[in-house]
């Protein structure tokens, strides 16, 4: 059996081997890419208001920075954050106390974890930064079957998912993985499940003082639908 190379000691000693390593919680670039897939939600989801989202997974909480701008933001939200680092997830839940029953913290990996998902039970799902640590472990059988499917089907109908990612990120071990063709193979698998319609997706290249230099992410948004309602649908961007 090959070793993944992303395993949890990997995120542990590289990724969270200290309190917000890479400024998740301070950086201007990391709080505002994490303001744009609230924003994004919030215009996906209308006219339903923010008040109004009761429910929201996050694949890949880390120590609950997001979860905390999406806690303040959707109110009367409960979130389900799933945390694949010991590390991360000890911090997120003292992070996250106060927050009480309004979030539930899962340590696990999104492939074993979302079997149990509940079909339509969010309003919202989120995965910022995530795929490319998943998919290099995992064939794209895999990802279809076992992560892209199952978050899709735990929507509920109108329901969004909210991706961030990186893509031809350099210097880094996750650039061979971040390279354009492979990220937008990931779009294409999510663009074709039946029950997701995209309904956006855009770029964006900002410089990061931290590390001095730009980083191109890009924002994707999809729509949970009935496939039976809508089964001839066309994206045109």
């Amino acid at each position: 059996m090959v070793e993944k190379k992303f395993n949890e000691e990997y995120f542990n000693k590289n990724e969270f081997f200290k309190e917000d390593p890479w400024r998740f919680g301070r950086s201007p670039y990391e709080l505002n890419k994490y303001q744009r897939q609230i924003d994004l939600i919030k215009a996906l989801i209308s006219p339903k208001k923010p008040e109004k989202v009761d429910s929201i997974l996050e694949v890949s909480s880390a120590e609950g920075i997001f979860t905390q701008m999406l806690l303040e933001n959707f109110e009367n939200a409960k979130i389900t954050g799933v945390e694949f680092s010991s590390e991360a997830f000890k911090r997120s839940v003292k992070n996250l106390e106060p927050y009480g029953e309004r979030v539930e913290l899962i340590h696990g990996d999104i492939v074993d974890y979302a079997k149990n998902l509940k079909e339509k039970s969010f309003d919202a799902a989120v995965m910022s930064e995530v795929i490319l640590y998943i998919g290099n472990d995992h064939s794209f059988t895999e990802m279809n079957d076992r992560v892209f499917y199952p978050v899709a089907n735990s929507l509920k109908l109108g329901g969004v998912l909210v991706i961030a990612q990186i893509v031809d990120q350099k210097g880094y071990p996750e650039e061979d993985l971040s390279k354009t063709p492979i990220i937008h193979s990931y779009k294409a698998m999510l663009r074709d499940q039946p029950i997701l319609k995209k309904v956006y997706d855009e770029p964006f290249f900002e410089y990061k003082d931290e590390e001095d230099q730009v980083f191109n992410y890009e924002l994707w948004g999809f729509r949970r639908v009935d496939e039976k309602v809508e089964p001839n649908w066309k994206w045109r961007k």
